[in-house]
């Protein structure tokens, strides 16, 4: 049974919607989102970039992810300490994804974390998910929003980055 949506509240006691629905997850799967001692290459972590809409649209990408048979995880950015669980293998993910809904706003962000992630996981492919808020132009470029990393602009473009990232570690 599931415990019922209990709320969850981050660091300015806002409700964090998309932690809350980790949380649930993570009632049915474990702390770690599912087993840590699976083949190379095969899980995805998505990363909320700070935001509350981050955190939702994180989750949501694992959630899609689940649902097309790819072992999505979802972790804040906030979370990220450098120091992974002692059972964790790098070798397991196959790339990491930082996710934001307000992209020209943490752009700064952004870039910081990728470059912290790429440190500590060099070998995981880096995508960012740049959601755009449909009410608002979009002022980056293609280049400058990741980093000069792939980046996805829809959570269908996400899941398809996955997907191919996915098939080349089969094959490799």
């Amino acid at each position: 049974m599931v415990a019922p949506l209990r709320p969850h509240l981050d660091a300015g006691g806002h409700l964090n919607i998309g932690r809350e629905l980790r949380h649930r997850r993570e009632a049915l799967l474990g702390e770690n989102q599912g087993a840590l001692d699976v083949p190379a290459g095969t899980i995805v972590l998505c990363i909320g970039a700070g935001s509350v809409g981050d955190e939702l649209a994180a989750e949501i990408l694992v959630r899609i992810l689940r649902q097309q048979g790819i072992d999505g995880r979802h972790m804040a950015l906030d979370e990220f300490d450098g120091t992974p669980p002692d059972d964790f293998n790098p070798a397991v993910l196959a790339l990491y994804c930082l996710v934001s809904i307000e992209p020209a706003k943490e752009q700064s962000q952004i870039a910081a974390a990728l470059a912290a992630l790429a440190g500590f996981l060099p070998d995981a492919e880096p995508l960012a998910l740049l959601l755009a808020s449909p009410f608002e132009q979009l002022v980056l470029q293609d280049s400058d929003a990741g980093g000069g990393r792939a980046v996805a602009r829809s959570f269908e473009a996400a899941a398809q980055a996955c997907q191919r990232v996915l098939r080349g570690k089969k094959r490799a």
